[in-house]
């Protein structure tokens, strides 16, 4: 295999592109999923009251979301702040790679909040600007993710990785 050929694992079976010209159906329709999935992040709302959001205040603590409700172990908020959807992604991705594709995962939070943006260099005035991503707030005390079906080592590991990702500071959690 050449090293300027590219590969791609389709249900344990691999492809090889040879310098990026031979396409196959199946790696057209792969490459079609990555677009689409680069496209459309996985969470945000499917439709919404109003378009944009004031920036609001995160304070206070949720009572219904600081015990854990699906899992053995959780990841708590210990302060109050706002996640962007992007980094909610990245989490659960980490958390999946650290399991190996074992056990289960709960996203406690959801990116409902629509945060718009102004383009660089452009005038004030004009109205505010179009929404570019979308944020959940976490109040402080508020379970983002469950863990269940794996050890507690394993899922200490990856609530450490997720710590790393995420803008707040967290905790690990375990059902008493």
């Amino acid at each position: 295999m050449n090293p300027l050929d590219t590969c791609f694992v389709l249900s344990r079976e691999v492809l090889v592109v040879k310098n990026e010209h031979t396409y196959s159906p199946e790696l057209m329709r792969f490459l079609e999923i990555i677009r689409l999935y680069k496209k459309f992040p996985m969470l945000q709302p499917k439709r919404t009251k109003f378009r944009k959001f004031h920036k609001g205040r995160v304070q206070g603590i949720l009572s219904n979301t600081t015990h854990l409700e699906f899992g053995q172990f959780g990841l708590k908020a210990l302060e109050p702040g706002r996640i962007p959807a992007r980094t909610l992604e990245a989490v659960r991705r980490i958390i999946t790679r650290k399991f190996k594709r074992t056990g289960q995962i709960w996203i406690r939070v959801f990116p409902d909040i629509s945060v718009s943006s102004k383009p660089a260099e452009v005038r004030m005035g004009k109205g505010k600007g179009a929404p570019s991503f979308w944020i959940c707030r976490v109040k402080k005390g508020q379970i983002l993710f469950e863990m269940d079906g794996i050890s507690s080592q394993l899922a200490k590991q990856a609530s450490l990785l997720a710590y790393y990702k995420l803008p707040i500071k967290t905790k690990f959690v375990i059902r008493d």
